[in-house]
C-alpha cells in the first residue's frame, strides 16, 4: 500500500495521538540500512520513544511518502528493533495511514466550518461525522 501524505500538519497530529513524534530538521532515518553503514534520506523522520527505528518521510514531486523497516533481529533486538515499528503502526504502517487520513479529513471538514464527531467501530475503523458549515 503507498500513500502520498500532502498535510504535514495532519501527519503530526496522528503521530501525537499513536504516541510517536514527527522529528524536523533531519536528513536521515535508523533502519537496518542505516545501522550498517547505507544512508536512508528522509525529510521527516517519525520517532517512537524507546524504539531505535525510524519510519522516514521522504520527499517526492506530489508530497511525501513513508519509508519503514520492520526488521528485528533475536540476536540484539536493542540495535534492530523494527518490530516495535510493525506492533505500533500494523503492516504497511496501516494504522498511521489511518490516523492520517482521519486527521486530514478533520482539518478539511474544520477549515469548511463543520463539526467534526468521531467514532471507533468494534473492528477498528474510525468512523468520522460532519456535520454544519457549507457542503
Amino acid at each position: 500500500m503507498q500513500i502520498k501524505i500532502r498535510n504535514l500538519e495532519a501527519l503530526k497530529a496522528a503521530c501525537r495521538e499513536l504516541g510517536a513524534e514527527l522529528k524536523e530538521g533531519i536528513d536521515r532515518f535508523v533502519c537496518y540500512q542505516t545501522l550498517n553503514g547505507n544512508v536512508q534520506h528522509c525529510a521527516y523522520a517519525i520517532k517512537i520513544p524507546g524504539v531505535n527505528y525510524e519510519v522516514g518521510v521522504q520527499k517526492s514531486a506530489d508530497g511525501y511518502s513513508l519509508a519503514f523497516d520492520f526488521y528485528s533481529s533475536p540476536y540484539d533486538e536493542q540495535k534492530h528493533d523494527g518490530k516495535k515499528l510493525l506492533e505500533k503502526f500494523g503492516p504497511n504502517c496501516q494504522k498511521l495511514v489511518q490516523y492520517y487520513g482521519v486527521a486530514a479529513a478533520t482539518i478539511e471538514f474544520q477549515s469548511k466550518g463543520m463539526f467534526v464527531s468521531r467514532t471507533q467501530e468494534a473492528n477498528g475503523e474510525i468512523r468520522l461525522t460532519a456535520t454544519g458549515g457549507g457542503l
